[in-house]
């Protein structure tokens, strides 16, 4: 039996060879390697991946509520350099030694959490938002470890995941910062000089907005803001960002009631697809997402 609640987080590694290549399209062979474990402990959400210590490898950043810090899970290069731990109860699974785990205290719960480059060197920085209500970002290090911090004086941030958003919304070439609101969003720009402005607030929002993400949608090579809504007639509602550098007002997209949403080019072609087949609010509907062309938005 287990001594404390533990949750397993599984990390699934790709490899080639396990599976043929199809004739037509001549697609190269792929498949996954085994699973690995590392444990980590329950209320523990908002997994992020990015390179936080500047080595070139992927980490893995997660928010532990449960005691009060984000996991930091640094990718190691040596694994053969020290062993998994032998278990110690029954049905103990050891940790297996791809991560080592570097905590950060955030001495808060956390809503939401992400990663980027804040300051315009290079090095991707931390951003949470959480109770006591405040956001903070949290600059990295030229060393790769984490250093400065930064409060902004937020009362009405998200409470809920995917809250928070990074990336250039003006059109200068600068990551920024979207912070979903009650009723409205937060928009702090980065400056020339690597700096973050004053929090700029936009008051209203879709009805049932839940989360917000930062994507190119109609392939312009700029970042739209997408809000995902609880909302069955129209889920998700966009704003494309003009040549001038500002978003534009809301198109709305009919589509089946969602509950998640995931993001990503998963067809290969260099254009961002939508899936929200993980849950449904509507577990009946089969119908697909509508094609994210003009017909599709009202």
């Amino acid at each position: 039996m287990l001594t404390r609640p533990v949750l397993l987080a599984m990390v699934v590694l790709t490899s080639c060879g396990v599976l043929s290549a199809n004739a037509e399209t001549q697609l190269p062979p792929f498949g996954f390697s085994g699973m690995e474990f590392y444990k980590l402990d329950w209320n523990t959400h908002n997994l992020r991946i990015a390179d936080i210590n500047g080595d070139g490898l992927n980490d893995v950043v997660v928010a532990n509520n449960a005691r009060a810090r984000i996991e930091c899970l640094i990718q190691q290069t040596d694994l053969d350099a020290e062993e998994p731990s032998a278990p110690t109860e029954p049905n103990e699974f050891p940790n297996d030694a791809r991560f080592k785990n570097r905590p950060f205290l955030a001495e808060k719960k956390i809503f939401s959490l992400e990663l980027g480059d804040l300051n315009g060197d290079g090095r991707n920085d931390m951003v949470y938002y959480g109770d006591p209500r405040e956001l903070v970002v949290v600059y990295q290090n030229a060393d790769g470890g984490w250093g400065t911090r930064k409060t902004f004086d937020i009362t009405d941030g998200p409470t809920k995941q995917a809250g928070i958003a990074i990336g250039d919304v003006n059109g200068d070439d600068l990551n920024d910062i979207v912070l979903l609101a009650t009723d409205g969003v937060y928009f702090i720009y980065q400056s020339a000089t690597g700096k973050l402005g004053s929090p700029i607030k936009e008051s209203g929002l879709p009805e049932g907005t839940i989360a917000i993400a930062l994507r190119d949608f109609n392939g312009d090579s700029r970042l739209d803001l997408l809000y995902a809504c609880a909302n069955e007639a129209a889920p998700l509602c966009f704003r494309f960002q003009s040549p001038e550098g500002h978003l534009g007002p809301e198109a709305r997209c009919k589509a089946p009631s969602i509950r998640t949403l995931a993001l990503g080019d998963i067809d290969n072609d260099a254009v961002e697809e939508l899936t929200d087949r993980v849950f449904q609010l509507v577990p009946e509907s089969t119908e697909p997402l509508e094609p994210l062309s003009a017909p599709a938005f009202g």
